[in-house]
């Protein structure tokens, strides 16, 4: 296997899972032989505490690429996007911000295009992840594809570049955006959009339900009510910081209140509920006897981004 052929089949509805994972293995390999970096053990790794949020460590960032609904979905979109402004640009300028060891969501590219097609830019806090992409593209003779590559806080507002980008590219998120700093740096990369660009993922919603009993052996059997959506990251209109949104409970039998992610990147492409670690479901309260009728929900950011909620009587 080589790399053009490992990206053809994860690309390819028509893909079988395991064709897929042994593509995303080789990848892996790939990358980790060249850099040093592997998706190994995690029981000590720590991430890096901002005033923005929580960043992952190298190795962590390793393990994205091996979540296999995550990084395919992702690359399909993004895929998608490149062939979409390939038609009406003859060189398309992307932005990946937080690209980690391998720059994951891009270097597959290499193989299907050329530099005269596509230019990155890659935009990283972590000192080691920049070292192992340099390194990576070195022993890989990919220089030519890259502008620049930085060693920056990605939600710094006094961030310059030299050009708009058509496509920016952020994968700096948990489940329900907790932790993590995709909301402010989503925020403050927009600007350097060309006016016909696109940010993946485009609109990331966090929706509440009410639920039954869960039957561990068939997830998707769950009985759910849809109540609301508590916070959407929209990146044509990102909220400002602790956006605020009231949602009425309706009376029902279910007793579960639960937060379900949905992130939707480009062009049909998603990631929905259990399809990947992004999208698990969280259960926020179970009601006994009463519930109440209204709650407000807050997505506080600040060093622990995530969303909170309060019961209104």
């Amino acid at each position: 296997m080589n790399l053009a052929k490992a990206l053809r089949i994860i690309l390819s509805e028509k893909s079988t899972y395991s064709s897929i994972k042994n593509s995303l293995d080789f990848l892996h390999h790939h990358f980790s032989s060249k850099t040093g970096i592997y998706a190994g053990d995690l029981t000590f790794e720590k991430g890096t505490d901002t005033k923005n949020g929580w960043v992952v460590s190298p190795v962590m960032a390793a393990h994205c690429l091996i979540d296999i609904e995550r990084t395919t979905r992702f690359l399909r979109g993004i895929y998608k996007a490149i062939e979409h402004y390939i038609k009406s640009h003859q060189q398309i300028q992307i932005l990946y911000a937080g690209c980690g060891p391998y720059a994951t969501l891009l270097t597959p590219f290499t193989a299907l295009y050329t530099p005269e097609q596509l230019r990155f830019t890659f935009l990283e806090i972590n000192e080691e992840s920049i070292a192992a992409v340099k390194k990576l593209y070195r022993a890989h003779d990919l220089n030519s594809f890259i502008d620049d590559v930085i060693l920056a806080d990605a939600t710094n507002p006094n961030l310059k570049f030299g050009n708009p980008f058509h496509i920016i590219v952020s994968e700096t998120m948990q489940v329900a955006l907790r932790k993590e700093c995709q909301v402010p740096i989503t925020r403050n990369l927009v600007k350097f959009l060309t006016p016909d660009g696109t940010f993946i993922p485009e609109y990331i919603s966090l929706d509440i339900y009410l639920t039954g009993s869960l039957d561990p052996m068939n997830p998707g059997d769950q009985k759910k009510e849809y109540v609301g959506t508590a916070y959407e990251l929209d990146f044509r209109n990102v909220p400002e910081p602790n956006h605020k949104t009231v949602i009425t409970v309706p009376s029902s039998e279910l007793i579960h209140l639960q937060l379900f992610t949905e992130i939707y990147l480009y062009g049909g492409e998603r990631l929905t509920l259990r399809q990947s670690s992004l999208t698990q479901p969280l259960t926020l309260d179970r009601f006994k006897d009463k519930r109440p009728s209204t709650i407000q929900f807050t997505y506080t950011e600040g060093p622990r981004p995530e969303l909170v909620f309060e019961y209104i009587s």
